[in-house]
């Protein structure tokens, strides 16, 4: 065997190359595009967060919403019910 099948056959990686800058190279290649990916996880998450976050928010001005338009037509139902004193209504 020459010494660069041993060399070859010595590693087992199948990311190992003999040269050692190819290898470095291809080794920085495969660091870049980890980070890259981790990145993209990253964002992806920050914005579903954003978004679940952005939803609550929704959420609670709806509800508030909601809450103060029941208050209002109390409001207006009890005002319509209840005539001030010495006033006589037109339905009675």
């Amino acid at each position: 065997m020459t010494e660069r099948m041993t060399r070859c056959f010595w590693y087992a990686d199948r990311n190992m190359d003999t040269d050692r800058a190819r290898a470095e190279v291809n080794k920085l290649k495969r660091k870049v595009k980890k980070e890259k990916r981790g990145a993209m996880r990253e964002l992806r998450r920050d914005t579903e967060f954003i978004e679940q976050e952005k939803g609550k928010v929704n959420d609670d001005d709806a509800r508030s919403l909601m809450h103060i338009e029941q208050l209002d037509f109390m409001l207006v139902f009890v005002f319509a019910c209840v005539s001030p004193p010495g006033h006589t209504s037109a339905t009675s």
